[in-house]
């Protein structure tokens, strides 16, 4: 268990605002570790405001939608995360080596497509999904 969890919501904006603590945080973040110091940034964009260093050195990314296929390219080497559903709340895809890992895994023989129609428009959807109720 971490003695310590530092987070940071916002890092781009923070980094604009603040070029100096950026680069002491990138100090910190690579031998906190090993004190039980763990880091949880956030950032909506890639940006050059966050120095390279920094970028390396976390370990685990966890890559939601993004709204720049750049920024997808440059975290997935794919641009998985720009082409993502806005409805795929929660969807995301951890870099790994040679295809990033889509997280959480969809369960077998489910289709959130036909979920998704039946709760936006009842009528469009062919068969009804189990959990809804039907009244006679």
């Amino acid at each position: 268990m971490p003695a310590l969890v530092v987070m940071i919501d916002g890092l781009v904006e923070f980094a604009e605002q603040n070029p100096d603590p950026i680069k002491q945080i990138s100090r910190l973040i690579r031998g906190a570790k090993a004190f039980g110091i763990h880091f949880i940034l956030t950032a909506d964009r890639l940006s050059s405001a966050i120095p390279s260093d920094l970028k390396n050195s976390i370990a685990t990314k966890l890559v939601l939608r993004l709204s720049s296929e750049n920024d997808s390219l440059d975290l997935l080497n794919k641009p998985f995360a720009y082409a993502l559903h806005p409805r795929d709340h929660g969807r995301g895809y951890l870099p790994a080596a040679p295809y990033p890992k889509e997280f959480p895994d969809r369960l077998p023989n489910t289709s959130t497509a036909r979920r998704d129609r039946a709760y936006a428009d009842p009528g469009s959807c062919t068969t009804r999904p189990r959990w809804r109720k039907t009244v006679a």
